[in-house]
C-alpha cells in the first residue's frame, strides 16, 4: 500500500501552473514577481513554503547537493526582493 505522503516528483509545479495557485498568494507584487522566476526557482519555493520539504529532500529530488539547494534558494528570494522593488517604484512614478 501506498504511503498518503507525496513525493517532490508529485508536488512540482511550472511557471505556467502558477495561476492554479493564485488564490493563495494575496499581494498583486509577489504574483506578478513569482510569474518572471524559471521553472526551477518556481519549483524550489514551492516545495520549500508550500509542501515544506527541506535542502536536504529538494537535493535529493534535484540530484544536487544541499548546499546548491540552500544557494538556489538564496539567490531566489533575492531575485524576488529586486523585482517587487522595481515594480514598486515604477508603479510610484
Amino acid at each position: 500500500m501506498r504511503s498518503e505522503t507525496k513525493t517532490p516528483e508529485e508536488h512540482l509545479i511550472c511557471k505556467e501552473n502558477i495561476q492554479k495557485y493564485k488564490f493563495n498568494i494575496e499581494n498583486p507584487s509577489l504574483y506578478n514577481a513569482l510569474t518572471k522566476l524559471n521553472k526551477k526557482q518556481i519549483q524550489i519555493l514551492y516545495l520549500y513554503y508550500v509542501k515544506g520539504y527541506n535542502n536536504k529532500n529538494i537535493a535529493e529530488y534535484f540530484g544536487q547537493t544541499e548546499q546548491n539547494i540552500s544557494y538556489w534558494h538564496k539567490k531566489t528570494l533575492k531575485q524576488l526582493k529586486s523585482i517587487i522593488n522595481e515594480n514598486t517604484k515604477r508603479s510610484e512614478q
